[in-house]
């Protein structure tokens, strides 16, 4: 993702676990596909089931994302009063921003926007 992420910016930590989920997904793709052209049909077999229940995984996470957009539309058309009271945390800035940070705390916000994501992961996971 091109912008420097927030350390709360939620649709920033969605947008790292979509892009994480999708490379993932290529790549069971392409160990499932040696596991078939190997011969490994078992293999091959298990690998699809797991990459169809990834799939519906990664639906949920794009109805999360979708969500997600329509709570920040929701606050950028709100009154002034309401946008300082539920911007603080976890929105971020506005969409269509740009951010210019320093590296240090580029490095830092990144690594508590893995942590989101993780924790984003985990609760999915368990609905």
């Amino acid at each position: 993702m091109n912008p420097t992420p927030d350390q709360n910016d939620v649709s920033t930590a969605l947008g790292l676990l979509r892009d994480s989920l999708s490379e993932e997904e290529q790549r069971i793709r392409n160990e499932g596909a040696k596991a078939m052209q190997s011969g490994d049909y078992d293999t091959a077999t298990s690998v699809i089931e797991f990459a169809k229940r990834l799939l519906t995984f990664q639906k949920k996470v794009e109805g999360l994302v979708g969500e997600w957009d329509e709570l920040e539309d929701l606050r950028d058309t709100a009154t002034p009063a309401v946008q300082e009271i539920v911007s603080n945390r976890f929105f971020g800035k506005k969409k269509n921003r740009n951010r210019n940070n320093n590296s240090n705390n580029n490095n830092k916000n990144n690594s508590k926007l893995k942590y989101q994501v993780f924790v984003c992961t985990c609760v999915m996971m368990r609905h």
